[in-house]
């Protein structure tokens, strides 16, 4: 089938916030998918620790609200580990949305796309996908100067395919594997505070014989995952929140959604 710009499918949009200080940037970056794609139906959670360990999320569907419940045990320890085993609720989330409403067409194709909740979207999605194909897409970064550290960000992050196939299979593997480091959460093995994407990087790299019909989509890193002082050309613009969860104390974070939605200095 020839391949579309992605603006023109159907697509499911999800995030979640977890921590109420986080619920503002939630709210900022589904603004900016209504004006650039008014049609995609959205899933988002708000979800607040608690002393017992137990993770709800307040979840708003298409279909209604809903409560969704992390299966594991939580507990806020603080620093940079506490990020990381958030990242890794990305891949629990996605699997649950995959199974409970991925799908525009379901059962036969799911189609979704998953936006950090301190990005903001300044154009729609226009990169070309193939409707029919199983598909992965984000941004690839690329280490300066040592290649075994290149991978998928998922800042942004496209999943598609049919509702058991080799797309939901990685995700089932992904979601696993991340719930499992939430239990158990062991060194980095990069040197930096390694992540969700990282875990997701290192399943695609057991390749074609595991996952013979699947396409990753290596999209501009550039473009897809604007950073810093991003080029006007940027498509998704992140503003990296990770890097401030370990001095919470900031009072200049988040900042303004009048500086997240204007030229930066």
């Amino acid at each position: 089938m020839t391949a579309r710009p992605l603006a023109e499918l159907t697509t499911v949009v999800t995030c979640f916030a977890f921590r109420e200080e986080y619920f503002p940037e939630l709210s900022g970056m589904i603004a900016t998918i209504k004006e650039c794609h008014p049609e995609w139906p959205i899933v988002i959670g708000r979800g607040t620790p608690r002393d017992d360990g137990v993770v709800t999320f307040a979840v708003e569907t298409p279909d209604g609200p809903e409560r969704w419940t992390l299966p594991v045990p939580f507990h806020l320890c603080g620093g940079e580990d506490d990020w990381r085993r958030i990242t890794r609720m990305k891949a629990w989330w996605l699997h649950e949305v995959w199974r409970r409403s991925g799908g525009p067409t379901r059962p036969a194709r799911h189609r979704i796309v998953w936006i950090d909740a301190d990005a903001r979207c300044k154009a729609p999605l226009a990169f070309e996908v193939d409707p029919e194909s199983e598909i992965i897409a984000g941004p690839w970064w690329r280490h300066p100067t040592d290649s075994a550290f290149d991978g998928i960000t998922t800042g942004l992050l496209l999943l598609q395919g049919s509702e058991h196939g080799p797309v939901a299979g990685v995700l089932e593997r992904w979601s696993q594997t991340c719930l499992e480091q939430i239990r158990n959460l062991g060194p980095p093995t990069v040197p930096w505070p390694e992540g969700d994407q990282e875990v997701l990087t290192k399943l695609l790299a057991k390749g074609p014989e595991m996952y013979a019909s699947l396409q990753l989509l290596k999209l501009d890193h550039d473009t897809y995952c604007g950073v810093g002082k991003a080029s006007p050309e940027a498509v998704i613009d992140h503003w990296m929140m990770s890097g401030k969860m370990a001095r919470r104390g900031r009072r200049d974070w988040p900042p303004p959604e009048h500086l997240r939605r204007g030229p930066r200095d």
